[in-house]
């Protein structure tokens, strides 16, 4: 199972997808569109397992933002737990359709994607 919580900008908070406008909540087309991506946009994850969830653990939870934005869109991404004292902090690299291009295991060793491994698929359905 997998939990998104909130998409954070400074001049307030966001759900990491915004519904479509015009349509009500899922827009016109049932879904929910892309969010605008800026530089220093931050979000968190948290990912359980059924397993996690059925006996109430926390499960893994990430801070995510972003640092730059490359001449082809790509979004870069920095990770942190910060549930974890001395935790790496690990770097991402996902397409506009945030579709994984790049993800460090360790700082400075990555596995690449290619072709790019997607995530989200957008409009989502609600």
């Amino acid at each position: 199972m997998f939990i998104v919580s909130h998409w954070c900008r400074k001049a307030g908070m966001h759900h990491l997808a915004v519904p479509d406008e015009g349509g009500g909540a899922g827009g016109p087309s049932g879904g929910v569109r892309a969010p605008d991506i800026r530089i220093g946009d931050q979000w968190v994850f948290v990912l359980r397992t059924q397993e996690e969830v059925d006996r109430g653990g926390a499960g893994l939870v990430t801070a995510n933002r972003v640092t730059a934005i490359g001449a082809d869109g790509e979004l870069h991404i920095e990770v942190r737990r910060p549930a974890e004292a001395g935790a790496p902090v690990l770097r991402n690299i996902y397409s506009r359709q945030f579709d994984l291009l790049s993800r460090e295991v360790v700082p400075g060793e990555a596995v690449e994607y290619r072709p790019a491994f997607p995530q989200f698929e957008f409009p989502m359905a609600i």
